[in-house]
């Protein structure tokens, strides 16, 4: 014979330890679920409980969301007041300073420019 008392203590037992693998808002969804589906099985209690858990740890916590936006406001208010990074490309290397010592022995640049560059004292 079936115990039905002890069978559903048991799995009233079951379901509130699964239910603390959860956070406060997943048990509050999960309960919600679980009132509008009272003939589920075992396998879809399971995978709800799952994809509620599952859920919460991919969701990004406060802090970090509000470091994003106070992040994204920086970036906006620097790019509004023209104070944003120096994106120019920069000179120097062998390539531009042999054009430069080529273009100072063509005459193409002048002498004071040459001495600022490094390649006449």
């Amino acid at each position: 014979m079936r115990d039905a008392a002890g069978e559903a203590r048991a799995n009233g037992t079951v379901l509130d330890t699964m239910k603390a693998t959860l956070g406060r808002r997943e048990q509050d969804q999960f309960e919600d679920w679980k009132s509008g589906h009272r003939n589920a099985d075992w396998r879809e209690i399971l995978d709800q409980r799952d994809e509620l858990r599952d859920g919460a740890s991919k969701k990004p916590d406060k802090d970090e969301i509000t470091t994003l936006k106070a992040e994204n406001e920086s970036l906006k208010e620097r790019i509004r007041t023209g104070k944003g990074p120096d994106l120019t490309p920069k000179g120097g290397g062998s390539t531009d300073l042999n054009k430069a010592r080529q273009d100072y022995a063509e005459g193409k640049i002048s002498t004071s420019e040459a001495e600022r560059l490094g390649i006449v004292k």
